[in-house]
């Protein structure tokens, strides 16, 4: 286990949530941190989120990428897992 993880742009498909968060909660140490950055809007990025919920902490910013066509909506979250009994 680590102390800090780092996803960017993890999130494609709905289907994919649980086995996203699995890996996310087995591979951080329980006094560790996750962070993620991901585009707004994605198939399963609410799954992953309301799914780490259930397990810590998580705290979420949003940021707009802006480039000369269009403008970005993306999530910066960290997650910290539950303490364990």
């Amino acid at each position: 286990q680590y102390d800090v993880v780092i996803g960017s742009d993890v999130i494609y498909y709905k289907e994919d949530a649980e086995a996203l968060v699995a890996a996310i909660i087995t591979h951080t140490s329980p006094t560790g941190v996750f962070y993620l950055m991901n585009r707004r809007g994605r198939p399963g990025l609410s799954q992953v989120m309301d799914l780490l919920r259930l397990h810590g902490t998580v705290e979420e910013e949003e940021y707009t990428l802006v480039n000369n066509y269009d403008s970005t909506p993306l999530l910066f979250a960290s997650f910290r897992p539950s303490p364990k009994p």
